[in-house]
């Protein structure tokens, strides 16, 4: 438990790729204030909100942490220093781009972190897409009486 306290405390201190809800989750509260929150577009405006979150935690913690994973792996087996940085993956495209024999063997390697990162982004994209919906739901819902 320590272990992944410490590691999910590391990634904080990095900067996320994945969108920010907090412009939008202040903005869901303060429509949601004025709203009838016990409305069927409420109650379903506040499910698309928290699936949103949901599915965009779920990805920062498993996903993203996978892409970090594997490209550090990829790194290490490159003959690199591993980075904790947004340009990992930029950077080992890089080393691999300068050793043909490398980029050969940890080809298998970089198409699962090409994968895992593209299925991170389709994530971040679809929580984003459910947060919009949420948003225009509460505000679509009755005002409280």
């Amino acid at each position: 438990m320590r272990i992944l306290l410490a590691v999910l405390m590391s990634l904080a201190a990095v900067p996320a790729l994945a969108h920010d809800f907090v412009a939008e989750i202040a903005r869901f509260n303060q429509i949601a204030a004025a709203r009838d929150l016990t409305s069927q577009q409420a109650v379903q405006a506040r499910i698309l909100s928290e699936r949103a979150q949901a599915e965009l935690e779920q990805a920062e913690t498993r996903l993203l942490l996978r892409v970090r994973s594997l490209t550090n792996q990829a790194l290490r087996e490159a003959g690199q220093q591993p980075a904790f940085l947004t340009s990992e993956i930029a950077r080992l495209e890089a080393a691999l781009a300068q050793n043909p024999a490398d980029a050969q063997r940890l080809a298998p390697l970089l198409a699962e972190i090409r994968i895992t990162k593209a299925a991170y982004d389709a994530l971040d994209r679809s929580s984003s897409e459910r947060m919009r919906e949420a948003l225009a739901m509460i505000e679509a819902a009755p005002p409280r009486r």
